[in-house]
């Protein structure tokens, strides 16, 4: 408990020096998207530290409980203790609020329903990420930097009126200046990603999107009234039946972030009854004959433009020299995870642990685990790998290119790619990099 209360006050031990203070981010909601945003940053490198929550529909207790399980994930690796702690106000403005103690890290609970009311500030909170899905518009996200007093807000979804900034196909245009920004959502992250690559190398005249993917929480599980007055069929049972649909947001955050195809570009989703793992269907049509799928594969992986984002990728990212505590070295692995805590037993066994308080008397090591490589934009699939959509659960890139399942016509001019992503995981981590760039952004 000593080690989490001097890490939570200094910050952790082993940050480089040469890159600034640890960022300090506040989540608005706490659906799915959130609370894997909270598992991938506890588990990356990069100083990215969540210190404030708002979540007015879930009890301290509540959300204690759905951190620990998940039904996709499994359960949380880390230690989540049980103990709500109420910190009261103080002389320096702050009021009441409780804490929740998460692998030794304390994040802060507000339960406030209009935006304008919550208390950033209180946390010195510097990015907020809106994970609500409800807001779409510049003028309420203004609320964020007027009455909470945070420096940035990053919109995580589509948005109307609001400047894009999708990592790292679409993000040049970012600012010192620029306070709200949104990422466009994982569909619109993994079409313009594979979009992309084939408008780069592949001299595309037009091309059709078809997403398919899991069940929401915005579906019914049995039939019933939808909201959404333009599409009755979001009203039915989600584990019934295959259900189509139009997607405007997406077609219009991929045109935002690729303006080059505008008038060559459609798109179409369709919902079916799984649970994880999301599909992109990219048919498009070429100006000249093509030899065949191999020859399109080829071109894909050896296009410049993975160069120019690996590139962009290593010029945003914190200097990767690392002293440990007591200067010894431990090993470098899986690429990951974050910072975990290896408890050395007295037979010598290791048994893995991701808080500061378990047992007594044991030899807490903490080691650094760093990526082996960067995070690739495409992966290609070969037929050996039999890939199905639960597979994708976990996986960091956006887009799984399945190569036994794209299509070509011989001697002919049109071309189907088939892509797998994971609607969780590769997505949060894609934000979790556009906070990194704007950081680095912003520190420049």
């Amino acid at each position: 408990m000593m080690y989490a209360n001097w890490r939570q006050v200094v910050g952790d031990p082993l940050m480089p020096k040469e890159w600034p203070r640890r960022a300090r981010i506040g989540l608005n909601g706490f659906g799915q998207m959130a609370r894997t945003l909270l598992r991938c940053a506890l588990e990356d490198y990069r100083g990215l530290d969540i210190v404030a929550i708002n979540e007015p529909n879930l009890t301290p207790e509540q959300m204690v409980y759905l951190i620990k399980f998940d039904s996709n994930l499994g359960p949380f690796k880390g230690v989540v203790s049980d103990k709500i702690v109420v910190v009261p106000a103080n002389d320096d403005g702050c009021g009441e609020y409780c804490n929740l103690e998460v692998s030794g890290r304390l994040i802060a609970v507000f339960r406030c329903k209009n935006l304008d009311e919550i208390p950033w500030h209180w946390l010195n909170v510097e990015y907020v990420l809106e994970t609500t899905g409800n807001l779409r518009h510049l003028k309420e996200a203004t609320k964020h930097l007027i009455g909470g007093r945070a420096r940035k807000v990053l919109v995580v979804g589509d948005a109307v009126d609001i400047p894009l900034l999708m990592y790292p196909i679409c993000c040049r245009g970012y600012q010192r200046g620029t306070s709200i920004v949104a990422s466009g959502s994982a569909m619109a992250h993994a079409v313009a990603t594979l979009a992309s690559l084939v408008e780069d190398c592949c001299s595309m005249e037009e091309c059709m999107v078809t997403l398919l993917l899991p069940v929401d929480n915005q579906q019914n599980l049995v039939d019933g009234p939808t909201r959404d007055i333009r599409s009755w069929r979001k009203g039915r049972g989600a584990l019934q039946s295959i259900i189509p649909g139009r997607c405007p947001t997406v077609i219009q955050s991929v045109l935002q972030a690729i303006p080059s195809l505008f008038g060559r570009f459609d798109a179409i989703l369709i919902h079916v009854p799984v649970f994880s793992g999301a599909v992109v269907d990219l048919t498009f049509r070429t100006t000249e004959p093509v030899g065949g799928v191999a020859e399109i594969i080829e071109k894909l992986t050896k296009s410049p433009l993975i160069e120019k984002y690996n590139d962009l990728h290593v010029k945003t990212q914190p200097v990767r020299k690392r002293t440990n505590c007591g200067g010894h070295q431990q090993p470098i692995s899986s690429p990951s995870s974050g910072v975990d805590m290896i408890r050395r037993d007295s037979d010598q066994s290791l048994s893995m642990s991701s808080g500061p308080s378990l047992g007594t008397g044991a030899d807490l090591v903490p080691v650094i685990q760093m990526p082996d490589d960067l995070t690739s934009v495409l992966v290609p699939l070969n037929k050996e790998d039999a890939f199905v959509s639960t597979d994708s659960t976990g996986k960091h890139t956006m887009c799984l290119l399945s190569v036994d399942c794209c299509l070509s016509i011989p001697s002919g001019n049109i071309v189907k790619l088939v892509s797998w992503f994971d609607l969780e995981v590769s997505f949060c981590e894609r934000i979790l990099d556009t906070v990194v760039y704007m950081r680095s952004v912003d520190h420049t």
